[in-house]
This record gives structure tokens, sequence and C-alpha cells, in this order.
């Protein structure tokens, strides 16, 4: 996820046309989805991979890059939440979340951003409530609950954040229901709750902003039967696109938009179903693409990754650098390699 994307203007609405249209055809010609298959195209110019120091998690990292700054966080053995900083190098130890009123006990990943200024760190607390807080300076503010008049937003999985339309997007799957919810932090608070898509997924949906007015995030989610399927947000509500061909996982999905790639490209990362593989996808040209099931180019896998959960993306260097972070296969460890043309 990145918090500096730009807004499209007129071509988001002929996209936002175009996949009104999408909706209908997909229905009618995605009869099947089809099992993970090996690798169709090129792994593009990746680096070699490095692991995050100071960092060991038995969970999925969190990962967010705010202009030349990447945040990782991740759950400790403790169940406490550490992050680590890398701008020109890695910080020299890892920072807690942690301070007056803020003491966070998780088992899923957390979620991390910096929106409006403030670095935003997000868990399910004990209560399975969304919980989360910001750090203003250098101190972390007393910890909150994503909730209004409404209730309190509750989960069993990890929460996915965005940026868009100057509101922060939390993204969730419900306490009790497969449902993924969805609800914008706003200066006047957390919109009430909305059910994106209804029995979904067991496991934690991901989004990201498009950069469209019109439609602003996009969501993606793992299916009961492990195909990895998407959608968009726009003036009709949240509509179910289709699945992405051939993506198959056992794990939560990473989805990103790259403003600075070529044409400005959405990013899809997963783990493979029988396979400890990082697979990812993407849609190029985004904001004159339909974003129909047809326009995602191909598989391929990054070169050296193996992963025994859900990977993340997110884009540094304003747009021009895309960062895969993932948990080892064997070990606690966090790697991450990055790519400035990731495709084939």
């Amino acid at each position: 996820m990145n918090g500096a994307h730009r807004r499209v203007g007129q071509a988001g609405t002929a996209v936002l046309a175009a996949f009104v249209m999408v909706l209908a055809l997909a229905a009618a010609t995605w009869l099947a989805r089809p099992a993970l298959a090996a690798a169709q195209r090129q792994h593009g110019s990746w680096s070699s991979q490095q692991t995050v120091p100071k960092a060991d998690t038995a969970s999925s990292p969190a990962a967010f890059a705010s202009g030349h700054t990447l945040y990782v966080a991740y759950v400790t053995s403790k169940h406490g939440i550490d992050y680590v900083e890398h701008t020109t190098k890695w910080s020299s130890k890892a920072s807690k979340v942690s301070g007056k009123g803020v003491h966070p006990k998780t088992t899923s990943a957390p979620a991390i951003i910096v929106y409006a200024g403030h670095l935003y760190v997000f868990w399910v607390n004990a209560a399975d409530q969304l919980s989360y807080t910001d750090r203003v300076g250098k101190k972390w503010q007393r910890t909150q609950t994503v909730s209004g008049t409404w209730g309190t937003a509750e989960s069993t999985a990890s929460p996915s954040l965005a940026v868009a339309q100057s509101a922060l997007w939390a993204v969730w799957k419900g306490h009790s229901t497969t449902n993924i919810y969805y609800s914008e932090l706003t200066g006047t608070g957390w919109s009430a709750q909305q059910v994106a898509v209804s029995s979904a997924t067991s496991l934690s949906p991901t989004v990201a902003s498009t950069g469209l007015p019109a439609a602003p995030i996009a969501i993606a989610w793992t299916t009961s039967g492990d195909a990895i399927d998407y959608g968009i947000l726009g003036f009709l509500g949240f509509q179910t696109i289709g699945a992405v061909p051939q993506a198959g996982t056992n794990a939560a999905p990473a989805l990103d938009f790259m403003p600075a790639a070529p044409g400005e490209t959405m990013y899809l990362a997963w783990k493979g179903t029988s396979t400890d593989r990082v697979f990812f996808d993407e849609v190029a040209d985004f904001s004159s693409s339909t974003f129909g099931t047809g326009t995602w180019t191909g598989q391929a896998a990054l070169p050296a990754a193996l992963t025994s959960t859900g990977p993340v993306i997110t884009n540094a260097s304003s747009g021009t650098t895309l960062d895969a972070l993932y948990k080892g296969h064997s070990t606690d460890e966090i790697w991450y390699e990055h790519a400035t043309t990731p495709t084939s």
C-alpha cells in the first residue's frame, strides 16, 4: 500500500465505465478457476534477497513505504509489536509499539501505514477488536478501536489498510462470519462498517488505493477454494470482478498500486497453494484498463522467495520501486527483495 497515489481524472471515469461492463462479461465468461500453475514468464529485475535485521516473527510481517522510508512491523515472540525502519540503511535496533496506554498484544500480523503525517499501527486485540495507535513525533498515542455509534469492528484475522481520497480505509474479515467489511477514517471519525463481500474468506483480505476518484479502493481475498478473487469499490458500491487467472494460495494475498510504474500498475502477490514459492501478477496501464480478469499479464515467481505465510508488497521511492517482504519458509527471519521494473 502506498499513501501517495495521484488522481487520474477523466481516464479514471473511463476505467469505471468500462469496469461496469466487465462485471457482466466476467459472470458469463469466467466459468472455471484453474489451479496454481508454473510461472509463465520471467521474474523481472528483482534484487537478491536479504534479511531484515533485528526482525523475527512467526507470522507475516507488515510493511509500508512512505517516500524513501520503509517501515516493517511484526509480532514478537511475546506477542507485542516491534518495527524497524529503512531509509538509507536499516535502523540499528527494533523499536516497540509501546507507551502510556499502548500495550498491544496479538497473535495475528499487524498492519502499518502512514496517514496524515502520522505512522499508524493496527492489530487484533485479545477481545478480537480492531485496535490501533498512531505515532505523533516519537510518542505513540493511547490505543483506540475502529468504532463509532455503530459499534466496534471485530475480526479473527489481520486487517488491511489503504489511504484514498484523503481518508484512511480499513478492511477486515468478520469475527463470526467470512464477510469482508470496510470503514474509513476521516476528520469526523470512523464511518459505519459496510459489507464489501458476503461469505468471502476465512483469511485476511488485502486492500489498495486505485488512484481513481470514482472507484477509490480495490480488494482481493483468498476463497474457500484457494483462488484469489478481487473487486473494486465504485459508485454502485463494492462489486466483485472475478478471479485472478491461475492464482492459487492457502494464505492471505497482498495487493498494491504503483503509480510510477509504466502506465500505472496494480500488483498482486501470493504464496503458492502447494509450494512455498512467492508469485506475482499485475495489471499494467491501469488507468486505461477495464481491470477485468483478462487484463492480468500472467503470473511470475520471485526468483528466490520462499515463505510459509502470505507475503506483503509495498512501493517505495515515491512509487518507483516495489518491495516484497515475507517470513522465511523454515525460519522466523523476515526477508525482502525489490524491483524497479518487476515485469517481464
